[in-house]
């Protein structure tokens, strides 16, 4: 039953490293998008320029719009990777806490197992003592 809340657990996190990872992808793809509006928006300027001193302007606002959108998109990006890092480390944990349960399970059955060879052996000696008393009874008679 623990080994399968653990299962459970380790399978829980996967898919938490999975959709953390989708994540990262998402914002790398929302980041280069920023850097084709930033592209675009340098090239209208550019042609703005040529054009009027008041379209100029009103591109500069433009381009750092687009900044401020990279920027965001960079963070985002930032986050999802620390959240791939930290299912990461919930999974290395899971790990570890369910090793180190099998490990104690193991030691608790081999204690157990070792008191039982040992009950086993005391009741051996008896029924050995009982049969040299029984023989000892028998030869003196």
């Amino acid at each position: 039953m623990a080994a399968a809340a653990a299962a459970a657990a380790t399978a829980a996190t996967a898919a938490v490293v999975a959709a953390a990872a989708s994540a990262a992808l998402a914002a790398a793809a929302v980041v280069a998008a920023a850097a084709v509006v930033v592209a675009a928006a340098v090239v209208v300027a550019a042609v703005v320029v040529a054009a009027a001193p008041a379209v100029v302007a009103a591109a500069a606002v433009v381009v750092a719009a687009a900044v401020v959108v990279a920027a965001a998109a960079a963070a985002l990006a930032a986050a999802a990777a620390a959240a791939a890092a930290t299912a990461a480390a919930l999974c290395c944990a899971a790990v570890c806490r369910r090793q180190r349960r099998d490990g104690q399970r193991q030691r608790a059955q081999l204690k157990q197992q070792q008191v039982q060879q040992q009950q086993q052996e005391q009741q051996q000696q008896q029924q050995q003592q009982q049969q040299l008393l029984l023989l000892l009874l028998l030869l003196r008679c």
